[in-house]
């Protein structure tokens, strides 16, 4: 099982990811985002860890604050969050606002794949695989 610390008088949860690519790989905070269906992450760490937006897998409708967009859909190698690790995992390429604490969400593409646990009395998430 992992633990993973937060402020629980935050505005939101941050996580510090692992994001594994062909050209290798990059540790960013993420929002841990129950409501987002994909791990979203920006086009600067996508390009980062060499993934063409040219070619994606599909395009996305993604509903913003603000618009409906059609995002890029990639297949990440692997994403890792306190040493638990899922290999192939789909993100939408979407730059966050810029005022934002992260660069990414860590969504439920990823996130699907644990039993969660989310305490905020002891500001801790524990993710544990099912049985």
């Amino acid at each position: 099982m992992a633990e993973i610390r937060f402020d629980p008088k935050a505005p939101s949860i941050l996580v510090p990811t692992a994001l594994f690519g062909p050209k290798g790989a990059l540790t960013v905070n993420m929002v841990f985002d129950t409501g987002a269906s994909f791990v979203t992450i920006p086009r600067a760490v996508a390009k980062a860890l060499g993934y063409s937006l040219r070619r994606p897998v599909s395009r996305v409708k993604m509903i913003t604050a603000s618009r409906v967009e059609r995002a890029p859909l990639i297949v990440l190698d692997r994403v890792a969050v306190a040493g638990e690790a899922i290999q192939n995992v789909e993100a939408l390429v979407h730059d966050l606002p810029p005022q934002g604490m992260a660069e990414g969400l860590l969504g439920l593409s990823f996130l699907r794949h644990f039993k969660l646990g989310l305490d905020f009395e002891r500001g801790l998430v524990e993710l544990s695989r099912p049985s």
